[in-house]
């Protein structure tokens, strides 16, 4: 009766832990952190799952989603710079339109970027996946699971 209690499963995860190898986490402890074997949170493993991705598969997505995330931070910085860089602007007696624009020019060179990688990315996704794995990411794209 007590089983189903949650706090009894997490002591029975630490408990029994010891029995599994060293390099081996629980299935506890791998949920608890949202990570997988490569280091990807969770996108690249729904992938692997719905896609049936193999370990070399799985390698080459988990790089180039590194890649998009890493610009995509990239993108909310620069974004953040043209908030300060705008505010700065509003600040002066003297404004022109042209400073303003000026201004935004970083954020609009970021969104180019991130436009051109996110398609590369899907293009570099798609050349690696067999006949059936595709029909299966356009189905998740297209039925909005996936959001790139």
């Amino acid at each position: 009766m007590f089983h189903h209690c949650m706090g009894w499963t997490r002591r029975h995860a630490y408990a029994h832990g010891n029995s599994q190898s060293k390099t081996q986490s629980s299935f506890y402890e791998s949920r608890q952190h949202g990570r997988s074997s490569l280091g990807v949170r969770r996108p690249l493993r729904y992938l692997a799952y719905h896609l049936d991705l193999s370990e070399d598969q799985m390698r080459r997505v988990a790089i180039l989603l590194d890649r998009l995330k890493t610009e995509r931070e990239q993108a909310r910085l620069d974004e953040s710079k043209t908030v300060t860089s705008i505010a700065e602007l509003i600040e002066k007696s003297d404004l022109s339109m042209d400073d303003l624009a000026k201004a935004l020019d970083p954020r609009i060179a970021a969104t180019q970027r991130l436009t051109m990688l996110t398609a590369r990315t899907v293009f570099e996704i798609r050349d690696l996946l067999d006949e059936k794995q595709r029909q299966d990411f356009a189905y998740l794209i297209s039925n909005r699971t996936i959001v790139l």
